[in-house]
């Protein structure tokens, strides 16, 4: 009987949340861990987390540091997507739990509650190239979890209620949470002064403490940036660090899209709850606009998502080299839609090769293309050249390419297991160690890093695996051709 009254008792509006809800979490995993498997892979490969206190300190003297270096973390799980998606998927829907807390979005309103997720969703999935370049390690993360900052220090200051002292020490502490989350500890004060304005209207001691927040988020980042001993800040666009460090420029304004659109929803969600939205609450239209913007939110993600084959492929391509699977390269390049591009073909030849196969002239195609952001000449370069001139016997190109990457942008994975190999190509067994070591700390990749070991504790067995033969032989033909 009581279970009977349990569903009687749910009404049209949970079962629409409810439904919204469901419907949430089964399309972020289907667009993530299942569409784009192999780029979550990859985004693992071309990041790096070292359990040291030397790599510790690159990101505590950087605001939002600390967060950062928690999404780096985090971005190992992507060594498997799904495991990866799972726990992305809990944080956004921990971010979903705490927007309909903190701002009372219950009813009507829960719908909106998913649009700052959506708009993380978004962020992710149209990354691509970019990730060759940005050097904001654990991008994939550390952006959610700087959100929930600011959605529970501005939790945690709503629930002082009308304390007014209480209220306040909250309000003028957060700002000081800079060097910690950097621009999201600012938003959430930002929200405290919103919602101390609107209670102004009772009090004027809030007026007061609206009005020390607004200065001490002002003033912060510059006592920070000028006192902080051993800071790695520099004074351009203070206020926006521990945002994801993309580039101001006009092609590059669809990655900052995302962020501009959840930071401006947050705010718009603080303006309704300090100024009153009890009537919204109950309003069926208010509910169906929530509905329609989701929908608009997702069909966003869809769009940011569907994007060139190129990279998609060549990232399948590589991890097939790595396997030294020939035929799976060539099968990738015959299941790709799109003309082939000169990095696509490049690895066919690869391929064709070894094989025994004709190679295609590549002297009339352009190697990079002609969009700003695609064409980075440096990255894409060296995202190819680096196995390419290892798979060829071309060892030091291969290492320069590597190590020119690593110096400019931070170690990667990718780039450090080609340096391992490089090197005990060339005979230099502590080099090779030296990198391996890193590897063998990480989460996922230490199984690799195993194995090389035993070719650098015992560099014999060198002559025993095919695909080091195979690659010194290539290196000997090469020297005798000069």
């Amino acid at each position: 009987m009581k279970k009977a009254n349990y569903f009687k008792n749910i009404d049209k509006s949970s079962t629409v949340n409810i439904a919204l809800t469901v419907v949430f979490i089964l399309f972020s995993f289907w667009i993530l861990a299942i569409k784009n498997a192999s780029m979550l892979r990859w985004y693992d490969e071309m990041s790096l987390f070292e359990s040291n206190w030397f790599y510790f300190r690159q990101f505590i003297y950087y605001p939002g540091g600390l967060l950062r270096y928690a999404g780096t973390y985090l971005t190992q799980l992507l060594y498997y997507p799904m495991l990866g998606t799972s726990v992305l998927i809990l944080l956004w829907l921990l971010c979903i739990a705490l927007t309909r807390t903190t701002f009372g979005f219950k009813n009507a309103l829960y719908p909106f509650t998913f649009l700052v997720p959506l708009c993380l969703l978004v962020s992710v999935v149209q990354l691509d190239e970019a990730w060759l370049s940005l050097k904001s390690t654990g991008y994939v993360y550390f952006t959610t979890l700087g959100y929930l900052f600011t959605l529970t220090a501005f939790r945690l200051y709503r629930k002082a209620g009308n304390r007014i002292a209480v209220t306040g020490a909250i309000a003028l502490a957060i700002p000081f949470f800079y060097t910690i989350a950097g621009f999201y500890a600012l938003l959430a004060g930002v929200l405290c002064i919103i919602d101390g304005i609107a209670k102004g209207r009772k009090s004027l001691i809030y007026y007061v403490v609206a009005t020390l927040t607004l200065i001490f988020v002002i003033v912060v980042p510059k006592i920070y940036y000028i006192y902080m001993p051993g800071n790695t800040v520099d004074n351009d666009y203070l206020y926006l660090k521990g945002l994801p460090e993309l580039l101001m420029e006009p092609y590059d304004t669809y990655l900052w899209r995302p962020f501009i659109a959840a930071s401006s929803l947050i705010l718009i969600f603080g303006l309704l709850q300090s100024f009153g939205i009890t009537r919204l609450k109950k309003s069926a239209a208010v509910r169906w606009i929530g509905v329609a913007m989701v929908a608009g939110g997702g069909i966003w993600a869809s769009v940011a998502e569907h994007k060139s084959e190129h990279l998609r492929a060549t990232v399948l391509m590589l991890r097939c080299l790595e396997n030294n699977d020939w035929k799976g390269i060539l099968h990738v390049l015959s299941l790709t839609r799109e003309a082939p591009n000169y990095s696509m073909l490049v690895l066919a030849n690869l391929a064709q090769e070894n094989l025994g196969g004709e190679h295609q002239d590549l002297s009339q195609f352009q190697p990079y293309n002609i969009d700003a952001r695609h064409s980075e000449a440096f990255t894409m370069t060296a995202f190819i050249q680096v196995p390419a001139n290892y798979y060829l016997g071309h060892f030091n190109q291969s290492y320069r390419w590597a190590m020119e990457h690593n110096v400019q942008y931070g170690k990667r994975v990718f780039f450090l297991k080609y340096m391992v190999k490089d090197a005990l190509m060339r005979g230099e067994i502590k080099l090779a160690k030296r990198y391996n070591d890193i590897l063998r700390s990480t989460m996922f990749h230490k199984k690799w890093a195993e194995e090389m070991n035993r070719y650098i504790e015992n560099p014999q067995l060198i002559n025993e695996n095919p695909e080091f033969i195979g690659v010194r032989l290539l290196n000997k033909e090469e020297k005798q051709r000069y």
